[in-house]
Protein backbone atom coordinates (compact mmCIF):
# COMPACT_ATOMS: atom_id res chain seq x y z
CA UNK A 1 0.00 0.00 0.00
CA UNK A 2 1.45 3.48 -0.88
CA UNK A 3 1.69 6.26 1.10
CA UNK A 4 1.10 10.03 0.19
CA UNK A 5 2.64 12.82 1.84
CA UNK A 6 1.33 16.00 1.62
CA UNK A 7 4.19 18.00 -0.16
CA UNK A 8 3.79 15.91 -2.86
CA UNK A 9 0.63 18.05 -4.08
CA UNK A 10 0.40 20.56 -1.35
CA UNK A 11 3.71 22.31 -1.34
CA UNK A 12 2.73 25.97 -3.03
CA UNK A 13 -1.16 25.82 -2.44
CA UNK A 14 -2.97 24.83 0.02
CA UNK A 15 -5.67 22.93 -1.97
CA UNK A 16 -4.75 20.46 -5.07
CA UNK A 17 -7.41 19.77 -7.40
CA UNK A 18 -7.83 17.16 -10.04
CA UNK A 19 -9.36 14.91 -12.04
CA UNK A 20 -8.79 11.13 -12.67
CA UNK A 21 -10.06 8.18 -14.98
CA UNK A 22 -10.27 5.20 -13.13
CA UNK A 23 -10.46 2.36 -16.17
CA UNK A 24 -9.25 -0.84 -14.00
CA UNK A 25 -8.37 -0.09 -10.04
CA UNK A 26 -6.27 2.90 -8.22
CA UNK A 27 -3.85 1.43 -6.50
CA UNK A 28 -4.69 1.32 -2.44
CA UNK A 29 -3.33 4.25 -0.40
CA UNK A 30 -3.50 6.18 2.24
CA UNK A 31 -2.31 10.00 2.65
CA UNK A 32 -1.75 12.37 4.96
CA UNK A 33 -4.49 15.66 4.13
CA UNK A 34 -8.27 15.25 3.70
CA UNK A 35 -9.54 14.35 0.43
CA UNK A 36 -13.25 14.87 -0.90
CA UNK A 37 -13.70 12.90 -4.12
CA UNK A 38 -16.53 13.00 -6.09
CA UNK A 39 -17.62 10.65 -8.85
CA UNK A 40 -18.89 12.83 -11.88
CA UNK A 41 -19.22 9.63 -14.16
CA UNK A 42 -19.29 5.82 -14.41
CA UNK A 43 -19.99 3.79 -11.34
CA UNK A 44 -17.35 1.26 -9.25
CA UNK A 45 -16.43 0.30 -5.61
CA UNK A 46 -14.77 2.33 -3.01
CA UNK A 47 -12.81 0.09 -0.79
CA UNK A 48 -12.15 1.88 2.12
CA UNK A 49 -9.69 -0.16 4.57
CA UNK A 50 -11.29 -3.30 4.51
CA UNK A 51 -14.87 -3.11 3.43
CA UNK A 52 -16.20 -2.68 -0.32
CA UNK A 53 -18.24 -0.18 -0.86
CA UNK A 54 -20.50 0.48 -4.49
CA UNK A 55 -20.70 4.37 -6.01
CA UNK A 56 -21.66 5.45 -8.72
CA UNK A 57 -21.97 9.07 -10.45
CA UNK A 58 -23.27 11.97 -7.72
CA UNK A 59 -21.70 10.06 -5.11
CA UNK A 60 -19.70 12.08 -2.68
CA UNK A 61 -16.78 11.34 -0.45
CA UNK A 62 -15.03 12.36 2.26
CA UNK A 63 -11.83 10.94 3.30
CA UNK A 64 -9.99 11.49 6.01
CA UNK A 65 -6.19 11.19 6.97
CA UNK A 66 -4.57 7.76 7.11
CA UNK A 67 -7.38 5.68 5.55
CA UNK A 68 -6.51 3.38 3.41
CA UNK A 69 -8.98 3.58 0.25
CA UNK A 70 -8.84 2.57 -3.48
CA UNK A 71 -11.14 3.07 -6.21
CA UNK A 72 -12.36 0.20 -8.27
CA UNK A 73 -14.04 1.19 -12.06
CA UNK A 74 -17.04 -1.47 -13.40
CA UNK A 75 -15.35 -4.33 -15.21
CA UNK A 76 -15.02 -3.18 -18.65
CA UNK A 77 -16.17 0.38 -18.14
CA UNK A 78 -14.33 3.94 -16.85
CA UNK A 79 -15.21 5.83 -13.79
CA UNK A 80 -14.08 9.95 -13.54
CA UNK A 81 -13.30 10.84 -9.93
CA UNK A 82 -13.11 14.28 -8.90
CA UNK A 83 -10.51 15.24 -6.05
CA UNK A 84 -9.80 18.03 -3.69
CA UNK A 85 -7.02 17.36 -1.18
CA UNK A 86 -6.46 19.71 1.35
CA UNK A 87 -5.37 19.82 5.00
CA UNK A 88 -8.07 21.30 8.10
CA UNK A 89 -5.74 24.25 8.46
CA UNK A 90 -6.85 25.49 5.25
CA UNK A 91 -9.73 26.97 7.21
CA UNK A 92 -8.64 27.91 10.01
CA UNK A 93 -4.52 27.84 11.73
CA UNK A 94 -6.22 26.16 14.97
CA UNK A 95 -6.69 23.03 12.96
CA UNK A 96 -3.38 22.40 11.99
CA UNK A 97 -3.30 19.18 14.00
CA UNK A 98 -6.36 17.80 12.96
CA UNK A 99 -6.67 14.78 10.72
CA UNK A 100 -10.36 14.00 10.09
CA UNK A 101 -13.59 15.72 9.10
CA UNK A 102 -15.16 15.69 12.44
CA UNK A 103 -12.93 18.36 13.83
CA UNK A 104 -13.89 20.44 10.70
CA UNK A 105 -17.44 20.45 11.80
CA UNK A 106 -16.85 20.65 15.20
CA UNK A 107 -14.81 23.74 14.75
CA UNK A 108 -16.38 26.98 15.48
CA UNK A 109 -16.84 27.71 11.89
CA UNK A 110 -19.38 24.92 11.11
CA UNK A 111 -20.50 23.79 14.95
CA UNK A 112 -23.77 24.42 13.48
CA UNK A 113 -23.98 21.48 11.67
CA UNK A 114 -23.09 19.35 14.19
CA UNK A 115 -25.22 17.31 16.02
CA UNK A 116 -23.35 14.91 18.31
CA UNK A 117 -21.33 11.86 17.13
CA UNK A 118 -20.05 12.21 13.41
CA UNK A 119 -18.91 9.30 11.16
CA UNK A 120 -14.93 8.45 10.88
CA UNK A 121 -15.79 8.75 7.13
CA UNK A 122 -19.11 10.66 4.43
CA UNK A 123 -20.62 8.91 1.86
CA UNK A 124 -23.83 10.80 0.28
CA UNK A 125 -25.37 10.85 -2.83
CA UNK A 126 -26.50 13.98 -4.45
CA UNK A 127 -29.71 14.21 -5.85
CA UNK A 128 -29.35 14.75 -9.71
CA UNK A 129 -29.65 18.41 -9.84
CA UNK A 130 -27.00 18.59 -7.24
CA UNK A 131 -24.73 16.04 -9.50
CA UNK A 132 -24.81 19.00 -12.12
CA UNK A 133 -23.88 21.84 -9.58
CA UNK A 134 -21.28 19.73 -8.32
CA UNK A 135 -19.87 18.53 -11.71
CA UNK A 136 -20.26 22.72 -12.60
CA UNK A 137 -18.30 23.70 -9.14
CA UNK A 138 -15.16 21.23 -8.92
CA UNK A 139 -14.84 22.14 -12.84
CA UNK A 140 -14.69 25.54 -11.48
CA UNK A 141 -12.41 24.69 -9.02
CA UNK A 142 -9.98 22.89 -11.50
CA UNK A 143 -9.82 25.80 -13.59
CA UNK A 144 -9.09 28.23 -10.78
CA UNK A 145 -6.59 25.81 -9.13
CA UNK A 146 -4.83 25.69 -12.92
Amino acid sequence: MGYIHKDQYLQEEPVFVNRVSVRDELDMHAHEFLEIAFIEQGCGTHILQSESHPVREGDLLLINYDTPHSFVAQEGTSMTVCNCIFTPAFFDYSLIDSKNFADIMRHFLFHVFSTGDLPSHWHIHLSPAHVQNAARLYESMQKEYL
